[in-house]
């Protein structure tokens, strides 16, 4: 437990690090690992998914994960003490394998039976819901783990998953959807909130000032941390603003560098370097030149080897590269920069 004078002294340290350090702290490593900082003593924050147990950031048969009941079979039983145990076995594993935050649990609302990831949630109702989310966040969390509950809010249907608008009024959206999350954050004490693709009444959640901003930060005091699913941020520099609440010159100085950042995206691209690559291409490409597989990257980026295949062809015509040693040469070049 961190104390207040502990607390002050972090904000001191933080305080006097050049904005663009700051930043870096806010974005991502890689897929699963944010950036350290050596002059704060601070480490990669490490993650992990896992909706039936940790698995971990490398897949090695001689480290293998336990494989527990689906959360489906969790809600089936209705005991959130169970559920607090199991959870608190699962984190047990989680630091045995080196992971500070895994993302879960998926505390959206099984509409149909027909939802491909609908294996994730606890239940189609919104009280069960949340009474095991709330055990599996505080057993989780009593191993030392943070809990990241997604995806917040309304990711509850299948058909266009990372796109669709989801048009709820704000009765229904008390009353059913924000019901689970409002007691990992209130009661459980949820350190991480996963912010989903999708949007709710014509805002993407990555920026909804209303939800992130008035509702979880502002009625429900959360003062964890709001994470971006997977290449979810249309638009990064609103998306932290919204997220973390910046002033407004903090916010302007958090453009600027975005502003900074999209013009030598925009250079890299006429040059032909990795700042060329979208988001998913430069996934690909680093994986590459770790030296995996197309199935392993596949694997890795839960993506068809066909559509990896088309990432990587990309990948040799925007980097102007002829084979995967080059590839790995030229990651290996801007790592080296950075």
């Amino acid at each position: 437990m961190t104390t207040s004078t502990e607390a002050t002294e972090e904000r001191s340290r933080v305080a006097v690090l050049p904005v663009e350090a700051k930043v870096r702290l806010l974005t991502g490593a890689d897929s699963w690992r944010t950036y350290g900082d050596d002059t704060l003593g601070l480490r990669p924050i490490i993650m992990s998914d896992g909706p039936a147990g940790v698995r971990g950031v490398t897949k090695d048969d001689r480290n293998p994960s336990a494989s527990l009941p689906c959360p489906s079979a969790l809600g089936a039983t209705w005991d959130s003490e169970l559920v607090h145990e199991l959870a608190a076995a699962l984190g047990a594993e989680a630091r045995g394998k080196g992971i500070d935050v895994v993302l879960a649990p998926t505390i959206n609302l099984m509409r149909t039976p027909l939802g491909g990831r609908g294996f994730e949630c606890f239940s189609e109702d919104p009280v069960l819901s949340a009474r095991i989310a709330a055990g599996y966040v505080a057993g989780l969390q009593s191993a030392g783990v943070g809990a990241a509950v997604k995806h917040y809010v309304g990711n509850d249907s299948e058909t266009e998953r990372w796109t669709y608008d989801a048009r709820i009024a704000e009765a229904v959206l008390r009353e059913l959807y924000l019901v689970p999350f409002e007691a990992c954050v209130r009661e459980a004490g949820a350190l991480v909130v996963m912010a989903a693709y999708n949007s709710v009444n014509g805002a993407l959640m990555t920026e909804h000032e209303s939800l992130l901003g008035e509702v979880l930060k502002g009625e429900w005091g959360f003062t964890g941390v709001v994470v971006f699913f997977f290449l979810s941020a249309a638009e990064a520099v609103h998306a932290i603003a919204v997220a973390t609440r910046l002033r407004d010159e903090a916010a302007r100085e958090l453009r600027r560098l975005g502003e900074r950042a999209g013009a030598r995206r925009r250079r890299g691209a006429a040059g032909g370097g990795l700042d060329s690559l979208s988001g998913r291409e430069r996934q690909v490409a680093e994986l590459v030149a770790d030296g995996h597989t197309n199935r392993e990257v596949a694997a890795e980026l839960f993506l068809s080897e066909k559509t990896i295949e088309s990432h990587l062809s990309k990948v040799f015509e925007k980097l102007g590269v002829r084979s995967r040693a080059e590839v790995a040469q030229t990651v290996g070049e801007a790592r080296a920069r950075e």
